[in-house]
């Protein structure tokens, strides 16, 4: 699941012990005292958080496998992904997806093969970073990674990736030509 579908993997997965999830982007729980950095989901605070299955981070231990998407350089993805641990947690570092890791994915054209591999429990690391290695061709990855360059006030960078982009561009359209 994807952001508060990535809860509902995390948190249901104590239903079905033995599962392998994969999370994208998830929230780890939205209880205030847990969460006091998350501002995000206004809507989804409201609820009552008191009840069983509110938080992903105590409901993951009988899981065979949790597979963890996130966006490294989204502060609140990762503050959310550090509360999951545990042996059978396996973070995937997607820089430059932000918080639609599951989209860019798609975009890749990547995330079948993604979801296959994680279900039977065969994803890792570093075969996940080779699926997503192509990232800079995705026009989100470049708005992505100039909104990062421009919160770290870094603008001064902006010009630099917009060119390379062009110019990894112009040369996928040339090796599709030939």
């Amino acid at each position: 699941g994807a952001s508060m579908g990535g809860f509902a993997a995390l948190v249901f997965s104590a239903l079905v012990p033995g599962a392998n999830v994969i999370a994208f982007s998830p929230q780890s729980t939205l209880i205030t005292d847990r969460v006091p950095w998350e501002q995000r989901f206004a809507k989804g605070r409201e609820f009552d958080w008191s009840l069983p299955y509110s938080d992903g981070a105590e409901c993951i231990k009988t899981a065979a496998k949790v597979y963890v998407v996130y966006d490294p350089y989204e502060p609140q993805d990762t503050a959310h992904a550090d509360r999951l641990t545990g042996d059978n947690v396996i973070p995937l570092r997607a820089i430059g997806f932000g918080h639609r890791s599951a989209l860019f994915l798609r975009r890749l054209d990547v995330l079948k093969p993604v979801m296959g591999e994680g279900i039977i429990g065969m994803l890792d690391p570093a075969r996940f970073a080779g699926m997503i290695r192509n990232r800079g061709s995705v026009y989100l990855y470049k708005q992505q990674m100039e909104n990062y360059m421009r919160r770290r006030g870094r603008d001064v960078w902006v010009p630099k990736l917009q060119r390379a982009f062009r110019n990894r561009r112009k040369r996928l359209e040339a090796g599709r030509a030939q």
